[in-house]
């Protein structure tokens, strides 16, 4: 690796008791986080798209872009810097750096992918393992910040089909300091016990600012970062997201530092970590590059509202998990599940009721937040449309329900075909409809497709369980399905 020094000092927040460490990450599973946080840094770079800021962070942590039209909010001694960039070309000079910061540092306007070193780490985590480092805010997710993680350190949290928790975390460090130290100084004595992949947060107890950093390999960190990185020729590089040896994150800053590490049992040893490539060419500011497919609605129940005349709850259990993978929850909130069963689930983030035949709401103004696979909405007496939405902004398809003395529930099936990137059919379907199989062929590298393996979304056990359909075979359906890509290995001829 270019050897590279950091420079200037780095906020950081909040830290409490150590615990005995875990084995942390397999190594294939290190293997993965290394190969894509690299290749994310240096495709972003070159691309001159990855820059730090915490304007519109939403949207990029759900993998969309967004437009930078300015690098400070406010007025006077109230300003606030929101994007910090570099040059294409970067700095001739740390020298250099400093002169143009003076006059408020290099900004030009235009479409990037802008993280700050939280949603940087709720990215990856996300992109490579499919663990969700959320909770709702601004109609979007929000990223957990430093103090988050604090909280967060002793959660415990639940496998799907079983009651018993285990934590989500171990504490391998945590440190007090009673002055200001570097991350360096409150690190080196323990460089040892560090694995890849470890969260590093650190804390100023006095300004309550934090920072939040993974570990590498040899004694490096990854993280973005609003400080700039010096290249061993002496150039500050275009790119704030780096790689840098924890021996140059040398600001005496620091009176509390912990790390945390995911548990045994989080992730399953089998699993690698996901490998689909991020590709700079492809982000827009509508869609997800990594989670395309729409929520759906598993289910429905009505209840009477205690208090109100003519007024009912809505109870809708949605899904925004697809795969086959095991899911996580929060023991303390059971319908939030932590990690993804698939590639690229952002999770259900919200609900909307509208008049029936309406058009569909707008996904940044008509739906209630909440971060669960349970969403509850009250309305007045009469005919409406539910949907659900996700993280990423995908609406699922609506569900006619009908609200009075009697209620009427009518659902609305869906079909979602599972491969390298998940697409649903668009359609809706209703109990005894026939759906035929898409004659779609989707490529794997040295895989040979052979067809489409019925996965209900339910979980249910069924005749068809295990069954391959080919393009043009019928299905009737009487609830959500997926239909997930079949492969083996090409045969050398």
């Amino acid at each position: 690796m270019k050897k590279l020094r950091y420079i200037l000092p780095v906020a950081i927040v909040a830290a409490f008791f150590a615990l005995p460490a875990s084995a942390a990450l397999t190594p294939a599973q290190k293997t993965s986080l290394l190969e894509f946080a690299r290749k994310f840094i240096s495709d972003g770079s070159a691309a001159y798209m990855l820059h730090y800021g915490w304007d519109a962070m939403y949207n990029t942590v759900a993998g969309k872009l967004c437009h930078a039209s300015e690098s400070y909010v406010g007025s006077k001694d109230k300003r606030r810097r929101i994007i910090v960039m570099a040059p294409k070309e970067g700095y001739d000079s740390l020298d250099a750096y400093n002169e143009d910061a003076k006059t408020g540092g290099y900004f030009k306007e235009g479409d990037y992918f802008v993280l700050d070193c939280t949603c940087f780490i709720e990215f990856i985590y996300k992109y490579v393992f499919g663990i969700r480092f959320n909770t709702s805010r601004m109609h979007m997710v929000h990223q957990w910040q430093t103090m988050t993680y604090s909280a967060m350190a002793n959660t415990e949290i639940l496998t799907s089909g079983s009651r018993k928790a285990t934590r989500l975390f171990d504490i391998p460090i945590s440190k007090s300091f009673d002055e200001k130290v570097s991350v360096y100084e409150a690190l080196k004595d323990d460089l040892s016990k560090l694995e890849v992949g470890d969260i590093i947060i650190g804390r100023n107890e006095e300004t309550g600012l934090g920072h939040i950093m993974f570990a590498s390999e040899n004694e490096c960190l990854i993280h973005a970062s609003s400080n700039p990185v010096l290249a061993e020729d002496g150039r500050i590089q275009s790119c704030f997201v780096a790689e840098v040896p924890i021996e140059c994150v040398n600001s005496k800053y620091y009176d509390r530092l912990f790390v945390l590490r995911i548990a045994d049992g989080v992730l399953d040893d089998d699993f690698a970590g996901y490998t689909v490539p991020f590709d700079f060419s492809k982000p827009t500011f509508e869609k997800s590059i990594f989670d395309n497919t729409a929520p759906y609605i598993a289910g429905v129940s009505i209840v009477e509202h205690k208090y109100a005349p003519d007024t009912k709850y809505i109870r809708v259990y949605a899904r925004d998990e697809y795969g086959t993978r095991k899911l996580r929850y929060f023991a303390y909130e059971p319908d939030v599940p932590l990690t993804s069963s698939a590639f690229g689930e952002t999770g259900v983030c919200g609900i909307a009721a509208v008049p029936h035949g309406a058009p569909m709401p707008d996904v940044n103004t008509d739906f209630e937040i909440k971060i669960s696979n349970t969403q509850i909405v009250c309305v007045k007496y009469g005919d409406y449309d539910i949907y659900v939405r996700d993280a990423a902004g995908n609406i699922s398809k609506p569900w006619h329900i009908t609200v009075g003395k009697t209620d009427t529930v009518y659902p609305s099936y869906t079909v979602t075909y599972l491969c390298c990137e998940n697409f649903a059919d668009g359609k809706t379907y209703k109990d005894g409809d026939i759906v035929t199989v898409t004659d779609s062929v989707p490529q794997k590298e040295n895989k040979r497709f052979i067809g489409w393996r019925l996965h209900r979304l339910n979980h249910e056990e069924n005749e068809d369980d295990g069954k391959i359909f080919c393009g043009g075979d019928k299905i009737e359906i009487n609830e959500n399905i997926s239909l997930m890509a079949t492969y083996e290995e090409e045969k050398n001829v």
